[in-house]
């Protein structure tokens, strides 16, 4: 997916130029953050960290493959909400929910996905 390929490239020359930066600046303290790929692990092993093996299915939401539907948001009277939020990645088709985020957070303080670590 071209979106995918556009985020491994950002990720690569990011670190380039803070490679350069940290060269001029030897003074200072740069870390960076993966969030890509602390995200992406979500999406391709959902079960390994809790999530159900659909991970691109929204919690909140009406039809389809993904239980997403434009136009037709979480709040609005005919949208369902899925019982354990918690067992989804996906909230609205738009947001993560608060597990996936927790699991990203620790990943980034506590994990493999911060250069240096902390």
């Amino acid at each position: 997916m071209w979106l995918n390929e556009f985020g491994e490239h950002h990720n690569v020359y990011l670190k380039k130029e803070l490679k350069r930066l940290q060269k001029l600046y030897p003074r200072i303290n740069i870390i960076y953050a993966d969030y890509y790929n602390s995200l992406y692990r979500l999406y391709q092993e959902p079960a390994k960290y809790g999530f159900k093996n659909r991970p691109l299915a929204a919690c909140c939401g009406v039809g389809g493959q993904y239980n997403f539907t434009i136009g037709e948001e979480c709040g609005n009277g005919t949208v369902n909400y899925c019982q354990n939020p918690s067992e989804y990645v996906n909230w609205d088709g738009y947001h993560l929910t608060e597990a996936a985020y927790q699991k990203i957070a620790h990943g980034l303080l506590k994990g493999p996905y911060t250069t240096p670590c902390f």
